[in-house]
């Protein structure tokens, strides 16, 4: 895969792919892009706005001997929306990581920054500074990887703040280069500084939201041919929470109203038919049954049911290039999420064109 695909790839992903003993030289992506976004339901009025978009990506991953690697990955977005009146929303995010060769395994040590000043058009105003550190046991083809990790959310804006803190026991094998296969544990718990639990009338306590969260996940990925490389996962877990809700008088206090399981898929896929030619498809589906909390009508009548929601998504892009230096991108997405409660429901797709520069 070309650097530039490779960091595009990185950027997508949640922290780094295992360590490996390649790498690829200092690379910087400038990209201008223009398209629309079409949502439901609709905000201030609207349910389309045309969009331009200046980005900017960055990457670096350099082996070390005997074993181990460090590598850095950064990216700025910056977006308006054409509306009225004119939006404008942005992202940031640095990635660091390393790994340093500790008899015959590997610790890994990482940490990172997602941020927003104006929001990025789907949260607000945020920052949110995330940590790990890992073991890797074992040499070869298969690996046991214990994992710390931890992150802080803090929204000016919002009252959805939280810390976490969790702890991964998986393992690795990479059986041949066509197919590789993972599974894990994963335990957490989240602290809501801002998120007070109520009383029976419906007022603050003063007392703030804890979770407990539980997960197990197996993945496949491989490469078919020469130019297909290749990911599923399947995940399933449980979220249990002592937050609660007031929804209406009539309804009185609901407990319990986070607690939650879920089952999730998602596949991933990145092609290159041609060395000028780049295309990587995602997709992604979520059920999420909910142990207490009621289904309402539109008129808030309970309608007998606990929520239910289903969330899909799919994303496209592709690229060409005549020198590996300028690229000409297409790049489309498309949500959709079901729910027995039409307050949870909602669809968005997103379509863009433009040119991104290797420097």
């Amino acid at each position: 895969m070309k650097p530039v695909r490779w960091i595009l790839l990185l950027l997508s992903l949640w922290g780094f792919p295992g360590p490996a003993s390649y790498g690829y030289p200092p690379t910087l992506l400038l990209g201008v892009q223009g398209g629309g976004i079409w949502f439901e339901p609709p905000e201030d009025g609207a349910d389309a706005l045309p969009l331009a978009a200046l980005s900017l990506a960055a990457g670096w991953r350099n082996p070390t001997p005997p074993g181990g690697y460090w590598e850095l990955a950064a990216s700025a977005r910056l977006l308006s929306y054409f509306g009225l009146p004119l939006l404008s929303a942005d992202s940031e995010r640095l990635d660091l990581q390393a790994g340093l060769p500790l008899g015959r395994s590997l610790v890994e040590l990482g940490g990172g920054l997602d941020a927003s000043a104006m929001g990025d058009g789907e949260d607000p105003a945020h920052l949110h500074p995330r940590w790990q550190a890992g073991l890797r046991l074992g040499p070869g083809d298969f690996q046991g990887i214990l994992t710390y990790r931890g992150s802080y959310l803090y929204q000016p804006d919002d009252v959805e703040d939280f810390l976490y803190q969790g702890l991964s026991l998986g393992a690795e094998w990479e059986r041949s280069l066509r197919l590789g296969l993972s599974a894990g544990l994963d335990f957490g718990w989240e602290y809501w500084p801002d998120w007070f639990l109520l009383n029976g009338a419906g007022a603050s306590t003063g007392v703030p939201r804890q979770d407990v969260l539980g997960g197990l996940r197996i993945g496949l990925d491989g490469l078919a041919g020469f130019f297909l490389d290749w990911s599923l996962e399947a995940s399933t877990g449980l979220r249990w929470s002592t937050a609660n809700r007031y929804p209406s008088l009539a309804l009185g206090l609901e407990e319990g109203s986070e607690n939650s399981l879920y089952a999730a898929l998602r596949a991933e896929a990145d092609w290159s038919p041609h060395r000028s030619v780049g295309l990587q498809l995602g997709s992604f589906l979520r059920q999420e049954w909910y142990l207490t909390r009621a289904a309402l009508t539109a008129a808030s009548v309970d309608t007998g049911e606990t929520l239910r929601v289903l969330s899909l998504g799919l994303t496209a892009r592709a690229d060409w290039t005549p020198n590996n230096r300028l690229f000409l991108v297409l790049e489309g997405s498309l949500g959709r999420r079901f729910a027995n409660d039409p307050a949870e429901e909602r669809w968005n797709a997103s379509m863009q064109a433009g040119l991104e520069y290797s420097f």
